[in-house]
Parts: structure tokens; sequence; C-alpha cells
């Protein structure tokens, strides 16, 4: 919109130019010099448009790596803590087959005991 106004300014000028001046080379001139600054005006805009756009795919890219790291950050956490608690239940689940088997292998032994002492009769037989 900037650029439209500017455009009709420099017209506005032109038209003013031309009925003030009644010699053509200076005419053309200012036409020629009118011209120019236009399209250094377009140039200008286009390469800053152009700037910007670049800009915001930079940055755009530079979000979605972040995004990406940041979700491959998780993964790794995650599948660390599930490899602890895997670990942590391996061992919990050891010590307790461990506990068990000294617990029956006592109880094992308790019962040979008394079977094979020479009181091991009298209990049997209700302590008389």
């Amino acid at each position: 919109m900037l650029l439209h106004n500017r455009a009709h300014f420099v017209i506005i000028i032109v038209v003013i130019v031309v009925s003030d001046v009644s010699d053509v080379s200076v005419v053309s001139v200012v036409s020629v010099v009118i011209l120019v600054v236009i399209l250094v005006v377009i140039v200008v805009v286009i390469i800053i448009i152009i700037i910007i756009i670049i800009i915001i795919i930079i940055i755009i890219i530079i979000i979605i790596i972040i995004i990406i790291i940041i979700i491959i950050i998780i993964i790794i956490i995650i599948i660390i803590i599930i490899i602890i608690i895997i670990i942590i239940f391996t061992i919990i689940i050891i010590i307790i087959i461990i506990t068990i088997t000294i617990i029956i292998i006592i109880i094992i032994i308790i019962i040979i005991i008394k079977v094979n002492s020479p009181f091991s009769v009298l209990f049997l037989n209700g302590g008389t």
C-alpha cells in the first residue's frame, strides 16, 4: 500500500514537472530519474521481502530441529527409565526367589534334623 501511494506521488510530481517545464530533455531526464528511483525502491522492497522470508524459513527449520532433538531426548529418557525399572524388578524377583529357596532349604533341613534326631519319635508320637 505504501509503495502504491509513493507511485501516485511520483506520478503527480512528473505531471507537475511536465506542466512547468517546456524543455523536453529536462522532462525526459526527470522521468528517467523518477523511474530509476521507483525501480530501486521496488528492488529494495523485494530484497527486504526475500530476506524476511529467508529469516522466517531459517527460524522454522531451527524450531523443527529443536523439537526433534527434544523428542529424541524424551524418548531416550523414557527408554532409560524403562530399562532401570526392568532391572529393579528383575533384582527384586531374583531376591524373592533366592529368599524363598533359602527358606525352603532351611525348612527341609529342619524336617530332616527332626526326623533323624532321637527325640523325633517322641515328637511324632505326640510327646509320650
